[in-house]
């Protein structure tokens, strides 16, 4: 019988013990952010919601343990099953972003698959808090400080999209998988890509949350499932949208895709697979994807025309588009075709094939690229009138935009007056004489196709 009560009672009475505190912990403690989370908030922590009770339980003494990192701590949970504490764990995480110094581990007290109590890992001491959240604080200030009016959450929700990556590269490192990683450091992989812009959705009014799983992406060599990140957003209570903000950065240039924006979740679902516990809401919403709402989509039947009316300003001596072709032909093949007609018609002239068209492709997205090359810039031809019986076309290439706003007199053996040159205009470049004393001194050129800028150029030294 004294066997009995050592090995039976008191395992049973510490047992009773522990879960005691554990319920008497759900009452008195209080989250960071001033509470509980309430299911009737949703979506603004929508993972909450998605947990059985007994999970919501573990969740909840999370919010209050983890106010502060203390690996010396212990966050009394009651008797939960060890893959209902992992589900709520992983949950919390992804309802919490602003915790940056929490890895997603920890060490358990258990009785066999039964956890008493958790003992998470941090990546920031408590000492190192202080000045790690200043700065984190300090990034979101900067970048919130651009936000767009918040009548347009779909409009806010792109330029947090944007700015973010170009604030963060894609690298492993310490806090890779934070908010802090790619707002501070800027540097994170998947998870620190999508904790990043919830955390920025939140500060400005949208509510998200960060899903994981796996996918595939057979263009950029991903023909296997790998595990990956990703969010949901909700411009408003009725939508929920799907963005990659990894999958739309560009690891070995400065571009930012948008392939991944504003997909539904029919569209996002061809290649992302969350994990079980990760229960989507059922909402399918469409006509949000980001060339949805520019407009911006050519195929097999397109023509130059349909690009050229994609092309934004000359900037640098280069007119730009991004697109989504959905041709069945290679676009290489469709630019074949097309590329000859979309110069002249972009308005980069030709002249000894001082011309380029270049483009780079991910997926079904299109970032062309309409330029000048080299010393050959643009191609101005002016009509010099030498006498009343014939005029003689005289034909100069500008050097790089960047060199071309400078004034040079013509020479004086020309001897050029008013009656040879008057204003004139071709292919919508303007050439207005400069006078001085009868004389015409030089030439300003408007209407070059980059930008506004007006310029005065010299005469050439000779001409045939």
């Amino acid at each position: 019988m004294k066997n009995f009560w050592k090995t039976v009672f008191i395992p049973i009475l510490i047992l009773a013990l522990l879960l005691s505190l554990g319920s008497c912990g759900l009452v008195r403690r209080r989250s960071a952010t001033g509470g509980d989370p309430d299911p009737s908030a949703a979506p603004v922590r929508y993972g909450y919601t998605t947990l059985t009770p007994r999970e919501q339980h573990v969740y909840s003494m999370l919010v209050g343990g983890i106010a502060r990192p203390d690996p010396q701590a212990t966050i009394l949970i009651g008797a939960v099953d060890a893959e209902e504490v992992s589900h709520a764990f992983e949950i919390f995480l992804s309802d919490y972003p602003e915790c940056f110094w929490v890895q997603n581990s920890y060490r358990t007290r258990s009785i066999g698959s039964t956890v008493l109590a958790i003992q998470p890992h941090y990546t920031v001491s408590a000492e190192a808090l202080t000045e790690a959240s200043a700065a984190l604080e300090q990034a979101l200030s900067e970048i919130l400080a651009g936000l767009p009016d918040a009548s347009d959450p779909y409009r806010q929700a792109l330029y947090l999209h944007d700015v973010l990556l170009s604030r963060v590269t894609y690298e492993e490192n310490t806090h890779d998988q934070t908010a802090y990683g790619a707002l501070v450091l800027g540097r994170a992989v998947c998870v620190g890509y999508a904790a990043a812009y919830q955390l920025l959705l939140r500060r400005a009014g949208i509510p998200s949350w960060r899903i994981s799983g796996t996918a595939v992406r057979t263009d950029l060599g991903i023909d296997t499932p790998v595990s990956h990140a990703w969010n949901a957003v909700w411009p408003d209570a009725e939508t929920c949208i799907y963005v990659d903000p990894t999958w739309n950065d560009s690891r070995d240039s400065n571009t930012i895709w948008h392939g991944y924006f504003g997909l539904s979740a029919t569209a996002i679902a061809q290649n992302h697979t969350p994990k079980a516990h990760f229960l989507l809401p059922d909402i399918e919403s469409t006509g949000y994807s980001y060339y949805e709402r520019i407009g911006a989509s050519i195929n097999d039947s397109s023509t130059h025309l349909d690009v050229a009316a994609l092309l934004g300003p000359v900037t640098n001596g280069a007119r730009t588009a991004t697109f989504l072709y959905e041709g069945s032909k290679p676009f290489a093949e469709w630019l074949s075709m097309n590329g000859y007609q979309l110069v002249k018609y972009a308005g980069v002239p030709l002249w000894l094939d001082a011309y380029g068209v270049d483009y780079e492709q991910r997926g079904k997205e299109i970032l062309l690229t309409v330029h000048s090359q080299g010393e050959f810039s643009y191609h101005v031809s002016v009509r010099l009138m030498l006498d009343s019986y014939y005029t003689v076309l005289c034909a100069w290439v500008l050097a790089p935009c960047e060199a071309i706003d400078r004034y040079v007199e013509p020479d004086p053996q020309w001897n050029l007056t008013t009656k040879h040159i008057q204003t004139t205009t071709l292919n919508g470049v303007t050439l207005t004489p400069t006078v001085q004393n009868g004389r015409i001194v030089g030439v300003t050129i408007t209407g070059v196709p980059v930008g506004d800028a007006i310029f005065t150029f010299p005469f050439p030294s000779e001409f045939d």
